[in-house]
């Protein structure tokens, strides 16, 4: 093939005319021909101006096929290794929740740091005092970890913003802490929160814990005057085994309150036992519309039941 053909991809990325996101494409084109050009190029542009090249870049690796590819990779963490990516995800009037989300997917993949790199940043911004990070940018931070971390490293930083003003950040935080680092002393300290947003994060934290401590602490919870903590509760004791829950969950159906069947409904998709297959299946013919659509939504959500097992092999006689 024509070499002036081949590297065709290249001369166009590098023309002043077409617009920065339209070149990085033609660059991400031309990786498999001539890996070193395509290199020196994205360097290039990235040197011309960093903000708009990150702004670019994120725009690019939206495509998932893009995202994938070999220059793809590359692009991801050119980008990640500059403080630059950390301020474009954290706000939301540089990139819209959806891209930032797609760009910190693509970029922990190439940095295994980006959660810490995130928090510290915002920590940072606020001058070290979780209380004067502004709401958006802590709810964006904590959407991000939430999608591309285990919070195992996080735990401080966590710790810190379950004082935060908003109750939705504090609640969140409580939710992320149990996930990185399960705590029973911690969820129980904060069960006593007024905030109930935060009681049923830190019960919903534990889901999948099945020791006696865990299920105690499930079992006070069903007794909250919160709906959303006890439904929360009662799924917990479902993972861990407890019948009981089950037939609590299937009585809440019962209830005349359409926000107690709805919960109910919810409860049961989050479990996941197939048994439920019978009742949701019923329930898409509940008099409330907003029931009918959770049980569709539940029961999608069920694990397909275990295969029966094979019949015996009978001996064969000659």
């Amino acid at each position: 093939m024509d070499q002036t053909h081949v590297l065709e991809p290249l001369r166009l990325a590098r023309a002043p005319g077409m617009s920065l996101e339209a070149r990085l494409r033609q660059t991400l084109t031309s990786f498999n021909i001539s890996r070193r050009s395509a290199i020196r190029t994205l360097l290039d542009l990235h040197g011309e101006n960093p903000t708009a090249f990150a702004l670019a870049a994120a725009k690019v690796l939206a495509d998932p096929d893009a995202a994938n590819s070999i220059g793809g990779y590359y692009l991801a963490g050119l980008i990640g290794r500059t403080d630059g990516i950390i301020d474009l995800l954290l706000h939301a009037r540089m990139l819209s929740d959806p891209d930032a989300l797609s760009l910190a997917r693509t970029v922990a993949r190439v940095d295994s740091l980006l959660d810490i790199r995130l928090m510290r940043k915002m920590m940072q911004d606020a001058g070290n005092d979780a209380a004067l990070v502004p709401a958006a940018i802590a709810r964006r931070a904590l959407a991000l970890v939430d999608a591309t971390s285990d919070c195992s490293r996080l735990t401080t930083h966590l710790m810190r913003l379950t004082s935060h003003p908003s109750a939705y950040v504090r609640s969140k935080s409580a939710l992320l802490l149990g996930r990185g680092n399960v705590n029973l002393n911690r969820v129980e300290l904060f069960m006593h929160s007024e905030d109930s947003r935060t009681r049923a994060n830190a019960i919903e934290s534990l889901w999948g814990q099945k020791s006696q401590e865990a299920r105690g602490i499930f079992q006070q919870a069903t007794s909250d005057p919160d709906r959303r903590v006890a439904i929360n509760a009662l799924v917990g004791l479902c993972k861990a085994g407890g019948a009981d829950a089950i037939s609590r969950l299937l009585s809440l159906l019962q209830s005349e309150d359409p926000l107690s069947r709805r919960g109910a409904v919810w409860a049961m998709g989050q479990v996941a036992d197939p048994e439920f297959a019978p009742v949701l299946e019923q329930l898409l013919n509940d008099s409330d519309q907003h029931v009918r659509s959770m049980a569709a939504r539940s029961r999608a959500m069920l694990r397909k039941p275990a295969p029966a097992p094979p019949p015996p092999r009978s001996e064969l006689v000659y």
